[in-house]
């Protein structure tokens, strides 16, 4: 799902209909979606007052009185942490962005048309976002780079996480992971960020490294065969990558597609 795919309207429908036929569902569900929207779901599922979060949603939405974005923000429930003040409201939109799927129960196969004439958020949006944050901060920034590319020139949605306990530190265990130990001495800043052009992420990443030299980058390479995923997880402090990158690569282990990989970025 794209990142702005923020409303789905899931129809189920006893086959797939023919071109130009009319066909009565058998039942509609409307939920919200989006990758980053998801993660704050999952997130404020797991934490609590005691943990001290103030989570906040950075993203495209429409204009901040239209109903879907109403809807967007009811979604989270009445009691939410979620804060949608970063949100870069389009004022002269009033449609989220949306996916709409017929799922047959014949097949079980599912038909996506995917939706969306916002106006995505460009490098220099995504800087201003960042020069809102302390240098001192210690920050996490994870990036994930949409397997489909599409057009626009840049594509980021983001979910910062704002956390002040009392003491702690943040430790790199190994190349390939970033364990975060609670409770900190700093404010900790987690932000969930998904791209669909390798090189606009890389831009967005150089400029975080540039901004806010203390903080820990982490990328998630999915896609076999996209030019620039290289070259951004070696900017990365912590890289994540998938089974498919590992197989296209000769891998038969994680572990041998990790010592691969790590030995490449040190070379």
């Amino acid at each position: 799902m794209n990142i702005h795919h923020i409303l789905t309207l899931a129809n189920s429908v006893p086959q797939y209909p023919q071109e130009d036929a009319k066909q009565r569902a058998s039942s509609l569900e409307i939920r919200r979606g989006g990758n980053c929207p998801n993660s704050l779901e999952v997130l404020q599922q797991l934490v609590g007052p005691q943990d001290a979060l103030c989570m906040h949603l950075v993203s495209p939405l429409p204009s901040k009185s239209s109903l879907a974005t109403q809807h967007i923000k009811e979604s989270f429930g009445e009691s939410s942490p979620v804060d949608f003040e970063h949100c870069l409201y389009r004022e002269t939109h009033t449609q989220a962005a949306s996916s709409y799927i017929f799922r047959s129960k014949q097949t079980g196969s599912r038909t996506i048309i995917n939706y969306n004439d916002l106006p995505e958020m460009t490098v220099d949006e995504f800087e201003a976002v960042v020069r809102r944050f302390n240098p001192s901060d210690e920050t996490w920034w994870h990036f994930e780079v949409s397997p489909v590319q599409l057009k626009g020139e840049n594509t980021h949605s983001l979910l910062p996480c704002e956390a002040a306990p009392a003491n702690g530190r943040v430790k790199r265990e190994t190349p390939q992971h970033l364990i975060l130990r609670h409770p900190f001495n700093n404010p900790c800043l987690t932000i969930l960020a998904q791209g669909r052009i390798p090189n606009t992420t890389l831009e967005c990443v150089r400029k975080l490294r540039d901004k806010l030299p203390n903080a820990q980058i982490s990328v998630e390479v999915e896609k076999p065969g996209r030019d620039g995923l290289r070259e951004l997880a070696a900017e990365a402090n912590v890289v994540f990558y998938s089974r498919s990158w590992a197989e296209s690569c000769g891998h038969g282990s994680a572990e041998s597609c990790l010592v691969d990989e790590q030995r490449r970025r040190e070379a």
